[in-house]
């Protein structure tokens, strides 16, 4: 499966095995939404192979360490797994809920 993923990478990036049954994509050129390339991906699986495949992607932020990203990464696939499966997920940050006491919202909003 790797090998196969690693195929439909073409020049973008490169995969491989990470894990017992995860496979780990690096994409180095990749212009536009990543969210479109990974779904390509995983519809030319599902299309060519006899399994589906879920998927879970970061972008890269200066400064992260690759640990990081695989972190990212890593939350992304498992709510792509707890949702359903057979799907791509972009890792996003929750936003923090912050109240500003000083601020009053009239009654009529």
């Amino acid at each position: 499966m790797a090998e196969y993923i690693q195929n439909e990478c073409h020049s973008k990036g490169f995969a491989g095995r990470y894990g017992r049954e995860e496979i780990a994509a690096v994409f180095t050129q990749v212009h536009g939404d990543p969210f479109l390339l990974a779904e390509r991906i995983r519809g030319a699986v599902e299309k060519n192979t006899a399994v589906t495949v879920s998927m879970g992607y970061a972008r890269y932020e200066g400064g992260l360490s690759a640990e990081e990203m695989l972190n990212r990464a890593g939350r992304a696939l498992d709510s792509a797994k707890n949702t359903g499966q057979n799907k791509v997920v972009k890792f996003v940050e929750t936003p923090e809920v912050v109240e500003n006491p000083e601020m009053s919202v009239p009654s009529h909003v």
